[in-house]
């Protein structure tokens, strides 16, 4: 047996193949490497950060590359918070913003609550993201754990 310029011994050939005969493990290799791929693309799914930016005609990738505020027009140097109505509307007066489908759950709105309401915790409305009172599980927190739970040993 050879995988590309890999060529397996008798001994590891039989290991494979006993490996390929228990379905369970194969097929549960086949979902891990699964999940793995999908997480590399974790980033383009949940992030707090837009996927794409056209101002002032230019394009800009703030998923890949920081930028200042200054970049859009605003006042300070550090890097521009693109949840801040403030930078939005500065970025929209003379362009867009394209945003992943999740919100990221570690953006303030998620995790400080600032009006609290007599009646928390509320009861979880499903699995679809939320900003107010984050209560039910969020994708992106769903996908961040997946992250971290793949990379830790």
């Amino acid at each position: 047996m050879q995988f590309g310029n890999i060529r397996l011994s008798p001994i590891n050939q039989r290991r494979f193949q006993r490996f390929r005969a228990h379905k369970r493990g194969w097929y549960s290799l086949w979902i891990f490497l699964a999940l793995f791929i999908f997480s590399l693309g974790a980033e383009l799914v949940a992030n707090d950060k837009p996927l794409l930016i056209k101002h002032a005609g230019q394009f800009y990738f703030p998923v890949l590359f920081n930028y200042s505020e200054q970049t859009f027009g605003g006042e300070l140097p550090t890097e521009a918070d693109y949840r801040d109505s403030y930078v939005i509307e500065l970025i929209e007066s003379d362009g867009w913003l394209i945003y992943p489908p999740f919100a990221s759950a570690t953006t303030p709105s998620t995790t400080i609550c600032h009006h609290r309401h007599p009646r928390l915790p509320t009861p979880p409305t499903g699995w679809e993201p939320t900003t107010k009172g984050a209560t039910s599980l969020p994708v992106s927190f769903m996908v961040s754990a997946y992250r971290f739970c793949s990379a830790s040993p």
